[in-house]
């Protein structure tokens, strides 16, 4: 029989140990004996490289193409971003219509009703919508669920006959555009 010489701490000792600090530096242990993960996921690789790719663009300058045509087309969800006004990104809807709040209008409210919301029919949700990042849905004066960003319901306006349009912008110091900064996208 061969005997193996003794060495302390063993092999096994110091790796059981290595998995021990691993565990805790990655975990939150508590008294009761929970062990609980604390790393975040990483992020999907499609979404990373996505990423970096239009931050790269940008930085670049992106030869051939202009901030402008790649932000007009950006998907928030159901919503898009397009250009209006003097170059100025502004969030708009799935048809590409330019998005308004009234400022009159209380937070997670709506006070346009009957001809005022003729001149601005409010977006409406679908029964499915759910909220999402700074979208909310709320419930009109008639019952209707009504889009809100931050808020403050979204309407379009009656004088915007076509994308990109933001013919109502300013009327009656109470209509705005809801501007999105390149940064924000």
């Amino acid at each position: 029989m061969r005997l193996m010489p003794r060495t302390w701490p063993s092999m096994r000792f110091r790796r059981l140990q290595h998995a021990a600090r691993v565990r805790c530096s990655i975990a939150q242990i508590y008294p009761s004996g929970v062990f609980i993960d604390t790393r975040e996921a990483p992020m999907n690789w499609k979404a990373r490289s996505s990423a970096i790719a239009v931050a790269v663009a940008i930085f670049l300058g992106a030869p051939g193409v202009s901030v402008g045509e790649l932000m007009a087309d950006n998907n928030i969800g159901r919503f898009t971003v397009k250009t209006v006004l003097n170059g100025k990104f502004a969030l708009a809807d799935p048809d590409g219509f330019t998005l308004y709040t009234y400022a009159k209008d209380p937070d997670f409210k709506s006070i346009c009703n009957a001809a005022c919301a003729t001149a601005w029919p409010p977006v409406v949700a679908q029964a499915s919508d759910r909220p999402f990042e700074s979208f909310s849905v709320i419930l009109r004066d008639d019952g209707q669920p009504q889009w809100a960003f931050a808020g403050k319901p979204l309407y379009r306006s009656a004088e915007d006959t076509a994308k990109g349009q933001a013919n109502g912008q300013g009327i009656d110091d109470a209509w705005t555009i809801i501007e999105i900064a390149a940064h924000e996208m």
